[in-house]
This record gives structure tokens, sequence and C-alpha cells, in this order.
């Protein structure tokens, strides 16, 4: 897992990282994460987003934790992206 905190430019060093290394990443929404979301990543898809307080941290782990398929399944799609879309 990866906990992505922030970020002011895009692609954001530790976002770009976690996905590359296969990691479940979980990214706070920030403003960077509007930019994410005009169709570049989607959460639920490629990463967790997380509220930008970060109420949902750990209910968020937590539900990963207890369903490693769908984890493996958005790191995986998160990887993919990172490596195949340059």
């Amino acid at each position: 897992m990866c906990c992505h905190l922030g970020g002011i430019i895009l692609p954001t060093p530790g976002l770009d990282r976690g996905l590359e290394a296969g990691s479940l990443v979980f990214h706070q929404a920030t403003l960077t994460t509007k930019q994410l979301d005009d169709g570049i990543l989607i959460p639920g898809e490629h990463y967790v987003e997380l509220k930008p307080d970060l109420s949902d941290l750990l209910a968020q782990v937590s539900h990963y934790m207890e369903h490693p398929a769908e984890a493996r399944e958005i790191a995986e799609a998160g990887h993919d992206f990172r490596i195949y879309s340059g």
C-alpha cells in the first residue's frame, strides 16, 4: 500500500511511484485530484481517493485489508495504466 497526501504538481511523484510499483495507492482529495478526474486516472479504478480531511483513512485501509482481491484489482489497474500509458 502507498498513501499519497496532497501534491500541487501533476503527475505527483508520490502518486506516480506508487502506481509504478504496483501498490494500492490511497490519494488525498486535493485540487490536483480534480485534474486526475479529467479522464486520466479514475478513483476506485486506478487508486483509492481519501477525503480531504483524511477522516476516512482508517475505514478505507480496513476495507481493502479485508478485501484483498479488490485491492489487488485496483493496484494492478493503476500499475498497468502507469506503465502502458507512459
